[in-house]
């Protein structure tokens, strides 16, 4: 980002989960305005909670990252709003394991439409808006799982890795236009949802979302301008 005397704006998909909250958190400590597209309202309840309270740089809209009309939307109403974007966190996502030959295709397309397809259409809308704004930065969750696969995640590996793929093509696809495309690839993340799924693991290696958070603000920032094409791995 340039050091122009305004408020930067961000989209955060799935900034109503543990770590899209921690994200935007993140951001709005740090001045940005934030655009966050949500499903449920006890979802985005729960965000304005976890934010801090109510703040008018935090900006709520209901719309289906995974659906192509709802993500058109959704970024007209941040030109709307705020009449720029210099920033996309594609954080949305899921999780679903399973053996090959148990996977059924809802539950592939479900990975696939959660994962990647929701990066897709995010990053399809943010990018004419980011060489509007003469640069910007996309920065999306992938997994390390995607780069060192474990047995029964297939669908999710795909879905994952996909993400990766895309990463690396569009930092060379927009390079051109100032634009840097990153990616994050953590272990398992700290959250209550899989303390409670994985109550006997090993907490040791898993990562938090409050430092995925910081790299996330740290690959948004001037320091990262000249970092594209990176997956960064965090937790062990």
């Amino acid at each position: 980002m340039t050091a122009e005397d305004r408020t930067r704006v961000a989209v955060v998909t799935g900034g109503t989960g543990a770590l899209g909250g921690a994200v935007v958190t993140a951001l709005l400590a740090d001045g940005w305005t934030v655009h966050v597209p949500w499903r449920t309202r006890a979802g985005a309840d729960a965000l304005k909670v976890t934010a801090g309270g109510s703040t008018p740089r935090l900006r709520l809209d209901e719309a289906d990252v995974t659906d192509a009309a709802d993500v058109d939307r959704f970024f007209r109403g941040v030109d709307a709003a705020s009449g720029r974007l210099d920033a996309l966190c594609n954080v949305a996502g899921g999780f679903a394991g399973a053996p090959i030959d148990r996977i059924v295709e809802a539950d592939w397309d479900a990975m696939i439409a959660t994962n990647a397809t929701s990066a897709f259409l995010s990053c399809r809308a943010a990018v004419p808006r980011l060489r509007a704004a003469g640069g910007g930065r996309i920065v999306s969750v992938a997994s390390a799982a995607a780069l060192d696969a474990k047995p029964g995640m297939t669908a999710y590996v795909a879905a994952k890795a996909a993400v990766v793929a895309m990463t690396r093509a569009l930092a060379t696809e927009l390079g051109p236009d100032r634009i840097t495309a990153n990616a994050i690839a953590p272990t398992t993340i700290d959250t209550p949802a899989n303390r409670k799924a994985m109550p006997k693991a090993d907490r040791s290696g898993w990562v938090s979302t409050e430092a995925l958070a910081a790299i996330v603000l740290w690959l948004l920032s001037d320091a990262a301008a000249g970092v594209t094409g990176t997956v960064v791995r965090a937790g062990r």
